[in-house]
């Protein structure tokens, strides 16, 4: 009895100098009502704590981060790449005889299509899918039948000083034939990528092109002029790349404002640690990006699925495609194909299964 008084005295001696004022009301009031509502109240008090807690604990398994930005001045900046593409693919006054009659033909049947009843942009597509297919056929010799950089570049400048056509690397693409790329630090005579420090109209890279003279026999094109993109040097350009459409006969000035980002891989975000190991995802569009170009880009990537959504249906591949041959590309009876198959690819869940293969 002795004992189980002193351990009543000692828990009697703990409420009264306890801080949880709650736990004391409960067994120091003799009134029921209060001893009830004391309960209630130290209850509520410990769901809510546990509540928190369980959130907190939830948000950092989350591993949600804070984002700090801060702008710095720099000295100079890295000048982009620019890259541009005649809108007309042929050069007439070099065509062949062939070519040539390649060009009426098909204009012929444009002409019937739309006589047809055909709409404009409908056929406009067929002229460009049978373009670019004429292009893949004849890859090989398109440099001489395309526009060169002797004939394109008429003046060019970069911060002032006199640029020329060694300054430009070619490639090609289906959709324009002969294209060229100023500062790919892919140059003998200019390895590094070009920096530029002074702002303004006059500094950077100014061109003056000449495109040619439209036939009115054989020109297939709405309206001349250039397709001008503006990237960074590892970007894989490709047709559906964004463009700036340039007409003739006109001077324009373009703003370039520039900005980098870096971010950390996972667990602090859903990006990869290494876009140009081929191990860093296990998806083969990822790696036949890398494979292809020897660097990942989420847009590429996801155009890339498009493309192999339409082999999949078609059993070949849109002759804008990445990477596409001619013996691989859709001929012109598999136009209404690749159509069909862009329409169920808009209209299903396929075009969300690509963010699965390709990551951030």
């Amino acid at each position: 009895m002795k004992s189980k008084s002193s351990f009543r005295d000692v828990f009697n001696k703990w409420i009264e100098a306890s801080t949880a004022h709650g736990i004391s009301n409960i067994f120091l009031n003799k009134n029921w009502f209060l001893k009830f509502f004391w309960i209630l109240c130290v209850l509520s008090s410990v769901g809510y704590c546990i509540f928190n807690l369980s959130r907190t604990l939830n948000d950092f398994l989350d591993f949600n981060v804070n984002i700090k930005i801060t702008n710095e001045r720099m000295a100079s900046i890295q000048f982009p790449t620019v890259s541009f593409c005649n809108k007309c693919p042929f050069n007439f006054k070099e065509n062949s005889t062939n070519a040539k009659n390649f060009m009426k033909k098909l204009k012929k049947e444009a002409l019937k299509n739309l006589e047809k009843n055909q709409s404009l942009f409908d056929n406009l597509e067929e002229i460009n899918f049978n373009l670019s297919n004429k292009i893949l056929e004849r890859i090989d010799i398109m440099r001489k039948h395309g526009f060169n950089i002797d004939e394109m570049l008429v003046n060019c400048q970069f911060n002032r000083f006199v640029c020329t056509k060694d300054d430009f690397e070619y490639f090609m693409l289906p959709e324009f034939g002969n294209c060229y790329k100023f500062n790919s630090g892919k140059i003998l005579s200019k390895e590094k990528i070009l920096d530029t420090k002074t702002p303004g109209k006059k500094n950077g890279l100014r061109l003056e092109l000449y495109t040619g003279i439209l036939d009115k026999d054989l020109d297939l094109v709405k309206s001349s002029g250039i397709n001008l993109f503006i990237h960074n040097h590892s970007t894989v350009i490709f047709s559906e790349s964004d463009s700036i459409n340039l007409s003739n006969g006109f001077e324009t000035d373009i703003v370039v404002s520039q900005q980098h980002s870096y971010k950390l891989s996972k667990p602090y975000s859903n990006c990869i640690k290494d876009p140009t190991s081929i191990d860093s995802f296990k998806s083969d569009l990822y790696q036949k990006s890398i494979e292809l170009y020897g660097i990942y880009q989420q847009k590429t990537c996801l155009i890339m699925c498009y493309h192999e959504y339409i082999k999949m249906q078609c059993g070949c591949y849109f002759s804008d495609a990445l990477g596409v041959t001619f013996n691989s590309s859709c001929n012109a009876s598999m136009i209404n194909c690749s159509k069909k198959a862009y329409e169920n690819f808009q209209n299903s869940a396929k075009s969300l299964e690509c963010f699965d293969l390709c990551p951030i």
